[in-house]
């Protein structure tokens, strides 16, 4: 198994687990438009926190 290659400016660590989150983009269900929302995953427990 490969090793997943991040590239980013700043490694962000998750609170829960301790392993690396990542950027995604997920929507907003909430309004009749489709929003999307960015919010910081980690890639192992899928705890996310919004980014502002």
């Amino acid at each position: 198994m490969t090793a997943q290659k991040i590239r980013a400016k700043e490694l962000y660590i998750c609170k829960k687990c301790g392993n690396v989150m990542i950027t995604r983009k997920i929507a907003n269900n909430n309004s009749e438009e489709k929003k999307f929302e960015t919010v910081l995953q980690c890639i192992v427990c899928r705890y996310w926190i919004p980014l502002e």
